[in-house]
């Protein structure tokens, strides 16, 4: 059994990740409400397209872990628990890597700074997650 102190920062940390992709999620739908109500004219094909790459990138989050989908009050999911088999890790893994290849393919100066700031807070996440996953095996 891990010492209680690692114990804790893991669990810190696994917290302070759902709350901020809890915001993220909470940004999503708020930002997807304003749309309806005034289409942006004024964003970049970049920022539109790396709209939808978040957009994408949290439903297969919520997807592949539904158990967080509803903790953040996403409840499309509840129905559903998540894979424990031992080949989940290697599927997360390759969903990590996806979304990393995918982000770190954004064209960081065509985006605005508001997205740009957004695509470095995923790709800080998702490498996190990578960390968890490969070098830790907290799964």
């Amino acid at each position: 059994m891990p010492p209680r102190k690692a114990v804790t920062i893991r669990v810190v940390t696994a917290s302070a990740a759902q709350i901020l992709l809890g915001l993220l999620l909470v940004g999503h739908f708020v930002t997807a409400h304003a749309e309806q109500d005034s289409p942006r004219s004024s964003e970049s094909a970049a920022d539109s397209a790396f709209r939808a790459q978040a957009k994408e990138f949290i439903e297969a989050e919520l997807r592949l872990y539904p158990e967080r989908a509803t903790a953040l009050g996403d409840h499309r999911y509840d129905n559903q628990l998540a894979d424990l088999s031992p080949e989940r890790s290697q599927i997360m893994i390759r969903h990590a890597r996806k979304w990393m290849k995918t982000f770190r393919g954004d064209d960081s100066s065509a985006l605005s700074p508001a997205n740009e700031a957004d695509r470095e807070w995923l790709i800080a996440q998702v490498d996190g997650e990578l960390l968890r996953i490969e070098q830790l095996r907290s799964y």
